[in-house]
């Protein structure tokens, strides 16, 4: 939130290497993450996947999930993966190719209307799906 607040340079380069439209790329994830790290250089803060993912959730919500507490146990279980090991190098391996791969990612988009909002929002939504309270 502090890299943030403060406009840091690393956070806003990151955060544009993702494109508004059209596939993300392995490639422009992992040059999201070498943007994204080097902003928390020589800080006491990390930056790890609970705040990367919010970030590239809020970009591409149609391509990303937010991977926080309250959602993570839930989803690793889904997706056969220890909660544990997931970090920011095997986040696209483990997360965003399993879901790229499922029926309800590549079913075509409505037309229009509400439907079609929910569609573009709808990796983003797998959060509400595997939310589990504190």
């Amino acid at each position: 939130m502090n890299r943030i607040s403060e406009k840091d340079k690393w956070i806003s380069k990151a955060i544009d290497i993702i494109p508004r439209n059209g596939n993300v790329s392995k490639s422009k994830y992992e040059n999201f993450c070498e943007f994204f790290l080097r902003a928390f250089e020589g800080s006491t803060r990390k930056g790890g996947v609970p705040t990367a993912s919010r970030l590239l959730g809020m970009k591409r919500p149609d391509t990303f999930v937010c991977i926080s507490k309250r959602y993570k146990l839930g989803l690793t279980k889904a997706m056969a993966f220890s909660a544990s090991t997931l970090n920011l190098e095997n986040y696209w391996e483990r997360v965003i190719e399993p879901i790229g791969q499922a029926q309800w990612f590549n079913a075509e988009r409505p037309a229009s209307g509400q439907s079609a909002e929910i569609w573009d929002g709808r990796v983003a939504m797998l959060d509400a799906i595997y939310y589990a309270p504190d």
